[in-house]
């Protein structure tokens, strides 16, 4: 069973959160605080921050995939007649998450090498890793 673990990323101090520093309330709003003078909690609601959830996934030297990250891959086409080092993001699509979405029409079957993922990066710190990669 893998372990459900969220991050959030707050856009306005451009910041990562981790748990315990944030609760996520069932009617979906996100709450954070933090240890004030005299142990006292210094909580608020948030509507800012981008929540993430960890793949239970680990790339090539060990290091965790997160949802919005920035993985390099090399990719196949049609058992390695063709192939090439693609960049692309974590994103969570048709129920799964779906690290390396290849999006190129080829007539070529498409085959990420998963055992070869490592994060480079994340959407957020980042962002232009996908600019010179063509992400959209």
């Amino acid at each position: 069973m893998r372990e459900i673990k969220f991050r959030a990323w707050d856009k306005t101090n451009e910041k990562w959160l981790h748990r315990p520093t944030f609760y996520i309330h069932c009617d979906g709003k996100i709450n954070t605080w933090e240890v004030g003078e005299e142990d006292k909690y210094l909580s608020e609601y948030h509507d800012d921050l981008v929540l993430m959830q960890f793949t239970g996934l680990l790339d090539k030297k060990g290091v965790e995939i997160w949802e919005g990250d920035i993985l390099k891959t090399r990719i196949m086409y049609d058992y390695d007649l063709f192939s090439e080092d693609i960049i692309k993001a974590v994103e969570f699509v048709g129920g799964q998450f779906n690290p390396m979405r290849e999006t190129k029409m080829t007539k070529y079957r498409i085959l990420p090498l998963y055992y070869d993922f490592e994060v480079i990066g994340n959407v957020f710190e980042n962002p232009e890793l996908l600019e010179t990669n063509n992400e959209t």
